[in-house]
């Protein structure tokens, strides 16, 4: 019985229980079922944009930036230190003096290199300016005259050909015209040997003027001495005769010399407009131009004007494809340039010699042309004729001005021999005394200057006799020369004649080699010499510069605003070179200096924005950039971190100090105003992420595409837009930014 009654009580309590779990079960089923379907408004969370900001914290202290030891360049006892610890200095300001003995020393010794500088650049530019340029322009001069004396071997050898027609005839004209020089200068010389040559004739009857003169003027001046009578009225009348005609013959002087005058002027104006039409000429022949406006600039300043390189544009192998074009497809475009194209594609494309655009001092052979050497010579010529014109007219006006002053002086004795006559006839007067007596000095004046003239025109004559004599032999030479040269031509070379041409032009050719070898060599020296020259000059002024240096550095100067962090020596004491003396650093430029987690140190790069706050003034937010990130790790009780150091900005509102505390929040990654929610709102993982989502009264499961999150935060990319509400474990807090600082207030609630 009380085994069965046992086993009863057993299966009864085991059928309750089970009873009791089936409760259970389906009390659960029933209360998930309506969980499911039934929510508090405070466990939505309306989807909305927000900024999300991954950042690393670090903690850490302010430090000086930029810390600096200062030393003297050179050694010596310290005179004085303007500063203390503490001290903030401005740029530029005295830190410390060496004792100034050793300024002195630097300047004497900084003097004496400065003159061996002096001498050193004196030295090299008279080797640029002078040395080299001299002995250049003799070799080159040598060449010059070897490649000279080479053309006239040339010459002499072609020459020695069978003679053409031409060569005849301009043979023979030689002759002619040596003859008529010949002629004229034997006529010349006829003329000076003559008994009575006409520029003596010509002084003689100046002189024999002045003789009558004088006798005249002493006679009339004898006359007024005494009373008025027939014999010195006839005189004085003959006077005054002799003056008129003086007269007369001043002005018919003077209007032939104006005629003359204005004749050569009018030559020298015809000639002058002939080297200018010559000038626009040759613009026209090479470049298609024909501008009045050319003839007041030289060719180089057209150039320049124009913006064309000669060289380039008169080049065949440069404007090859050019040059193929134009022949291909001929037509008269003038091109864009203020030039004519076509005019330098014509000469290029048809001109069978050589063209150069320029060619300083090229010596040209047969068939070369060179543009610019042309332009020049034209410029030069037309330039010659324009101040030989300018120069004609400022003679003829010079001589103008001697005529009309000798008429002047011929029409004033003229009346004053009438007022002479006048004042005889009334009797003698003072006068007229006085007068005659100055015309008496004057006229004795006029016969020796007459005299001097005759003596000095015989004396001459007997000069340019003899000077015509020696014409008249070098034209008798010239002569027979043209006369051998024409039956020289007539008769033909012979073979020893051919022969010692042909070895002469071989000498000079050799000559001519010679020189080209020893330019090259000279040339090659002195840009040896230049170059030793200028290592010279460029070792001192490095030596020179380094003194400087250190003369200046006998004064030690902040180099930027700061503070005396140290001050390492005391005035009087005695330091070396490079010793250390003080210690600063750049009050304007901090760091914050701290330790990263080994977790987020991979996450970091350099200059990564950072957000900053001070434990002193919490309040205030400012920024850095971060700009060193250690490799050295630094382990303590087992946790491995990574030194770092942000580059702070200096804030407004206050200044930095160095051992400051703060935190510094480097922003690794930002998202901006983008669709969200917290993370606890994210079920699933990957792409089988889901939110719940309310539809109507009811919620379903929306696959949502996650983006970039932080701590708190996750960035919706597909699947939500904003105001759709979802379901959340729990709801943030409202209208502020997710962060550490709100983590807490919701752990204490």
């Amino acid at each position: 019985m009380n085994i069965k009654k046992v086993g009863f009580l057993s299966g009864t309590v085991l059928v309750a229980l089970l009873l009791a779990v089936l409760i259970i079960a389906y009390v659960l089923n029933i209360r998930g079922e309506s969980d499911k379907n039934t929510f508090h408004q405070d466990d939505l969370y309306t989807v909305s944009k927000r900024n999300i900001t991954s950042v690393v914290s670090i903690n850490g202290n302010v430090r000086y930036s930029a810390i600096e030891k200062l030393s003297f360049p050179v050694g010596g006892e310290i005179e004085t230190i303007f500063v203390r610890e503490g001290q903030i200095i401005a740029e530029g300001a005295h830190l410390a003096e060496l004792d100034k003995e050793i300024r002195l020393s630097l300047d004497s010794e900084l003097a004496e290199l400065q003159k061996l500088l002096q001498d050193a650049v004196y030295s090299l530019d008279h080797m640029n300016n002078f040395e080299s340029s001299l002995r250049i322009a003799d070799v080159q001069k040598k060449l010059w005259l070897a490649k000279e004396n080479l053309r006239e071997s040339k010459e002499s050898l072609d020459s020695l050909t069978t003679p053409s027609d031409e060569e005849i005839s301009t043979a023979t004209m030689e002759i002619l015209n040596r003859q008529k020089d010949l002629s004229s200068a034997e006529e010349a010389l006829l003329e000076f040997e003559s008994e009575n040559p006409q520029t003596l004739a010509d002084l003689e009857h100046d002189h024999a003027i002045a003789v009558n003169n004088l006798d005249s003027v002493e006679e009339t001046y004898e006359a007024l001495m005494l009373s008025p009578d027939v014999a010195g009225v006839e005189n004085l009348e003959r006077i005054i005769e002799s003056a008129s005609t003086t007269l007369y013959a001043a002005v018919i002087e003077a209007e032939l010399s104006k005629t003359e005058w204005q004749e050569k002027i009018d030559a020298a104006e015809v000639a002058h407009l002939e080297n200018e039409e010559n000038y626009i000429l040759f613009w026209r022949r090479w470049f298609g131009v024909e501008d009045v406006g050319l003839l007041d600039y030289e060719p180089a300043a057209v150039y320049g004007n124009w913006g064309i390189d000669l060289d380039y544009e008169f080049d065949r192998n440069a404007r090859s494809n050019d040059v193929r074009k134009f022949i291909a497809n001929f037509s008269p475009d003038h091109g864009p340039n203020i030039w004519s194209d076509i005019s330098i594609l014509t000469w290029l494309a048809f001109y069978p010699g050589v063209i150069h655009g320029t060619c300083d001092d090229l010596s040209l052979r047969d068939g070369e042309l060179c543009v610019d050497r042309e332009l020049n010579d034209a410029w030069d010529t037309m330039m010659s004729s324009r101040l030989e014109l300018e120069k004609m007219k400022t003679l003829a006006k010079k001589n103008h001005h001697l005529h009309d002053d000798n008429v002047r002086k011929a029409r004033d004795t003229y009346q004053g021999q009438l007022t002479v006559l006048e004042d005889f006839l009334e009797g003698p007067k003072q006068s007229a005394i006085a007068y005659a007596k100055s015309n008496v000095s004057l006229a004795k004046s006029a016969l020796d200057s007459s005299k001097r003239a005759l003596d000095q025109a015989y004396e001459k004559l007997l000069f340019e006799t003899e000077l015509q004599k020696q014409l008249v032999d070098v034209l008798k030479y010239q002569l027979a020369d043209a006369e051998d040269n024409l039956t020289s031509l007539l008769q033909g070379p012979n073979e020893f004649q051919f022969a010692a041409a042909l070895a002469d032009v071989t000498m000079k050719e050799n000559e001519v080699a010679y020189a080209e070898k020893s330019l090259l060599m000279v040339e090659e020296i002195l840009s040896i010499d230049l170059s030793i020259q200028e290592s010279e000059v460029n070792r001192l002024t490095h030596k020179v510069s380094q003194l400087e240096r250190k003369a200046n550095d006998t004064l030690m100067k902040s180099p930027f605003t700061s503070i005396v962090l140290s001050v390492l020596k005391a005035e009087g004491d005695t330091v070396n070179s490079n010793e250390d003396v003080l210690e600063i650093a750049d009050s304007k430029i901090f760091d914050l200096e701290g330790f990263v987690d080994e977790i987020d140190v991979l996450n970091l790069s350099e200059d990564l924005s950072v957000l900053v706050r001070l434990d002193a003034s919490r309040s205030e937010t400012f920024t850095g950039t971060l700009v060193d990130i250690g490799v050295t790790p630094v382990i303590h009780q087992g946790v491995v971190s990574y030194p770092v150091k942000i580059s702070l900005d200096n804030p407004d509102s206050f200044q930095l100090l160095d051992g400051l505390s703060g935190i510094g929040d480097i922003i690794i990654r930002e998202s901006l105003s983008v669709i969200s929610v917290p993370i606890s709102a994210i079920h699933g993982k990957g792409d089988n992420s889901f939110v719940l989502l309310k539809s109507g009264d009811d919620f379903i499961e929306r696959r949502v595409t996650t983006g970039h999150g932080d701590d708190f935060w996750v960035a919706i990319n597909d699947g939500l837009k904003e105001g759709d509400q979802v379901i959340v474990e729990n709801k943030p807090i409202d209208n502020q930014e997710f962060n550490i600082k709100s983590l807490r207030q919701l752990r204490k609630k």
